[in-house]
């Protein structure tokens, strides 16, 4: 299932798009904490699902975290980054480009709403709080939907 179907049938599910109350729903503890050097992270401890978020973060990036976080919950279960990035070769970046465009297909469900208003990657990206490389796989991702 492609990431665009998998997050709508979640909002479906869920009867919402607010990653936080997805989250809780699906019984991820959220622990807002000082963080240095990053704005969240996803840890699986003993059965325990928790999403670090650094808690001085704005509403809005707090949103983007959490989605992100979501994404790598559902996307990428089992998978550790950090271990992979300092043990291994292999590149995480595919990761956290599916967990992105994840938390923007979230925040975001009705691409049609996103293409009407933005016609440009520049619009996009500041309608969406996002770079310009996203804003660009958004728009491509969801060009045909």
């Amino acid at each position: 299932m492609n990431i665009w179907k998998r997050s709508q049938k979640l909002i479906a599910q869920c009867g919402t798009n607010d990653p936080e109350r997805i989250l809780q729903q699906l019984g991820v503890s959220i622990l807002p904490c000082e963080l240095h050097g990053i704005r969240g992270f996803y840890k699986r401890i003993e059965r325990n699902e928790i999403v670090f978020v650094d808690d001085s973060l704005s509403e809005e990036e707090r949103r983007f975290v959490l989605a992100h976080e979501l994404g790598h919950l559902l996307l990428h279960k089992g998978i550790n980054r950090i271990f992979l990035e300092q043990n291994t070769y292999l590149k995480t970046s595919p990761y956290e480009k599916e967990a992105n465009l994840f938390a923007l297909f979230l925040l975001f469900p009705n691409p049609s709403d996103v293409h009407a208003v933005c016609d440009t990657i520049e619009k996009t990206a500041r309608y969406l709080g996002c770079s310009e490389e996203l804003a660009e796989d958004y728009l491509t991702s969801t060009a045909n939907l």
